[in-house]
């Protein structure tokens, strides 16, 4: 009898040997921005904020893979987005899809595109695309977002380095 605890260590295993044999084909050959969005609430003035009463939110999200005719180019999205709440609607903010509690924030998603030099099964395009791509992908947000920061007059928006990469779901 198999137990859930071995299903999952099989599971796991297959996903590692998926993102090994993805990463030996592949080859980064650049990551693009597709779309953003940027809003300030109103009411909100990002000249009076004050750190002690604010908190960041951000999100990491796969989207679609694109494969060209070839089969041999690969397009990966991904979308991010930070948004500042007050740390009194932090627990509700978290989840919660609406602008109720948003003051500020930035959303963006990336295109990153890989060259193989041969062709990924579904499962290494899935692996690679939940487990590595996002590590391409961070340079270009945490830019994107400083940037956008100090144009919205908001210097103080930041997106850490990233120190363990998340699996995207």
């Amino acid at each position: 009898m198999i137990t859930s605890q071995e299903n999952e260590s099989t599971s796991e295993e297959l996903e590692a040997g998926a993102l090994k044999g993805a990463i030996g084909k592949l080859s980064i050959q650049g990551v693009f921005l597709v779309n953003s969005q940027s809003k300030i609430s109103e009411g909100f003035s990002p000249a009076d904020f004050k750190a002690d009463e604010y908190t960041s939110q951000g999100f990491t999200r796969r989207l679609k893979i694109g494969v060209d005719e070839s089969g041999l180019d690969y397009g990966f999205n991904v979308a991010v987005g930070l948004r500042m709440v007050r740390k009194d609607d932090s627990e509700k903010a978290k989840g919660s899809e609406t602008d109720d509690f948003t003051c500020m924030e930035i959303r963006s998603q990336f295109l990153a595109v890989y060259k193989a030099t041969d062709f990924l099964t579904d499962q290494e395009q899935e692996a690679f695309h939940r487990s590595n791509v996002l590590y391409h992908v961070w340079p270009y947000w945490r830019e994107f977002v400083q940037q956008m920061g100090w144009r919205m007059g908001a210097p103080f928006m930041s997106v850490p380095m990233l120190k363990s990469l998340p699996k995207l779901t």
